[in-house]
């Protein structure tokens, strides 16, 4: 997805691991309303093709969509299978694929790569964003996997 996307190389992983630490049936510890291991808003995820389960639109924190959301994983008993058939942020692939146009998309808007990530996590990205706990976390991870992958 980096390569087909002209992504930096362990910027996705870095972006996962920050939102949900590899876990594909993740949701926030508030109910803001993301889903999955991109930890999409309901709004973002339709904007990028993935079918969501309920009806927000929300592209930011919904309380309501996210007790749902919660509720509906829990009815599902948190199943990989059965979550991911009804709401495609918990699809790996298709989450991935999303969130390497999103990243992308953003950098495109933004113009630099700390900027993207910021906007990815708040929409618009914070002032010196690159000091940031939440880049400063991506960035991490993606050196890590970075490093781990080049030995």
């Amino acid at each position: 997805t980096e390569i087909k996307y002209g992504l930096p190389k362990g910027i996705i992983a870095g972006t996962i691991m920050q939102e949900s630490y590899g876990n594909p049936t993740q949701l926030p510890k508030r109910n803001d309303a993301g889903a999955g291991i991109m930890m999409f808003q309901p709004g973002t995820a339709r904007a990028y093709g993935l079918k969501i389960w309920g009806d927000s639109n929300a592209t930011g924190r919904d309380s309501n969509h996210g007790l749902q959301i919660r509720e509906l994983a829990r009815s599902q008993g948190y199943s990989y299978r059965e979550l991911s058939q009804l709401d495609e942020r918990f699809h790996v692939p298709k989450a991935i694929d999303a969130g390497g146009r999103f990243l992308r998309d953003l950098y495109k808007r933004f113009g630099t790569w700390d900027e993207a990530i910021s906007a990815y996590n708040s929409g618009t990205p914070k002032p010196n964003c690159n000091q940031t706990r939440y880049v400063q976390k991506v960035r991490q991870f993606q050196k890590y996997y970075n490093e781990r992958d080049s030995n």
